[in-house]
Formats: C-alpha cells, structure tokens, sequence
C-alpha cells in the first residue's frame, strides 16, 4: 500500500469518539415508584438531585421538602440521607437558618 493510499484511507475513516460515562435517562417520578418498591427512599433523593443539578445546569442546588414529598419523601429521610451523602463526599450541604438548605454535588 503505498503512502498517498493510506493518508487517503485515514482520512475517510471516521473519527475516534472519546469515551464518555455511561448514563441512563430515567423519569423521576418512575424511578421513586421502583426505589419506594425495594424501601429505599435514600436512592430517591438521590435521584431527584441528579435530575435537578441536570435541570438547573449547576451543581448547586436547592432541596425544598415539597418537591421530594410529592415523590413520596419526608423531611428526615431527606435530611437523614443528605447527610450520608455529605459523609461519603458526594456532596456539601449549605445551612440556612429557618431555610432549605442547598447542596453542591462534588
């Protein structure tokens, strides 16, 4: 195969793709149904954080107990579970007096 071959062969071929993480796009709402199935309420916060950095389009967030109590959330477990993701370095949370508090993902 001679060089101008093969310089014409590389540039037809497509380019590389970068390796990207793996994601699944889920619904909110569906996904609280399947973690409330397997008791894991934790999980639902968690999700619920992903969507919102993704809808906001900044990691810090705020987290109104409303919003997770339509998906069926109380108040402590949100706070139970903000404060184990905090331990585990998933997040930082912002207290506000009298406030909801807002998190930045890390």
């Amino acid at each position: 195969m001679t060089d101008e071959r093969l310089t014409e062969l590389m540039a037809m071929a497509p380019a590389k793709r970068k390796k990207s993480k793996r994601f699944a796009k889920v619904d909110v709402a569906e996904a609280a149904r399947a973690f409330k199935a397997v008791n894991c309420s934790k999980a639902i916060v968690w999700v619920w954080l992903l969507h919102r950095v993704w809808y906001r389009n900044s990691r810090t967030v705020s987290v109104p107990n409303a919003e997770l109590a339509s998906l069926g959330v109380s108040p402590d477990t949100k706070a139970r579970a903000l404060r184990q993701f905090e331990r585990e370095g998933l997040l930082s949370i912002g207290h506000r007096a009298r406030k909801t508090p807002t998190v930045t993902l890390l």
